[in-house]
């Protein structure tokens, strides 16, 4: 974690002691929920080992049924938080889910916020990786509203091909915005290219 960090910015002498005292440390089974909605997101994870996922659920007018709806997947070298939730300190409708064997180093809210303010040069590692997830999250919404299901696939498999590997294809079909039938017809197409 620390390596990932200084190679963003060169971590202050002091900070690596103090990130340590404050964050824990924990490994997760598959399945196992960090946050349901209506909690408050109280910690930022960092994962070391593993894949989460963010997701909430949401009524299917046509059904009737609650439907999942994928939001994002964090793996190695990724920090996880349910964004709205975290930020405002307020409950969320986000869930946060193991879905490998996970190795997470955590921090509380508070903890990050006094570490920012001793070590102002930190502020920095923080910013840039608000920016990478603001411009992942950028490229996911306007993928959503501008591309059609083949071609939000087809950015999938340009942009991050590991995930068909790792997550379960339900679970891809809802953060790509398409039936599962549609993404296993896809994923079809795909095989027979080759």
């Amino acid at each position: 974690m620390f390596t990932y960090l200084g190679a963003i910015y060169p971590l202050q002498e002091g900070l690596v002691e103090e990130l340590t005292d404050l964050a824990g440390y924990m490994e997760v089974r598959p399945k196992k929920l960090l946050l349901k909605p209506g909690e408050v997101c109280k910690y930022l994870y960092f994962v070391h080992e593993g894949l989460l996922r963010c997701f909430y659920v949401r009524n299917n007018n046509k059904t009737g049924e609650d439907q999942e709806v994928c939001t994002q997947f964090m793996r190695e070298n990724d920090t996880c938080v349910s964004v709205r939730s975290y930020y405002t300190q307020t409950p969320g409708k986000e869930f946060i889910q193991a879905l490998e064997p996970c190795k997470l180093s955590y921090i509380l809210f508070e903890d990050l916020e006094k570490v920012y303010r001793k070590y102002m040069d930190f502020n920095f590692n923080g910013r840039v990786l608000t920016a990478k997830y603001l411009l992942e999250w950028a490229d996911q919404l306007e993928n959503i509203r501008m591309l059609k299901g083949p071609e939000r696939f087809a950015q999938l498999l340009e942009r991050d091909p590991e995930l068909l590997a790792r997550v379960p294809q339900k679970y891809l079909a809802s953060y790509l915005g398409v039936t599962p039938t549609s993404l296993s017809r896809m994923l079809s197409r795909k095989r027979k290219k080759k």
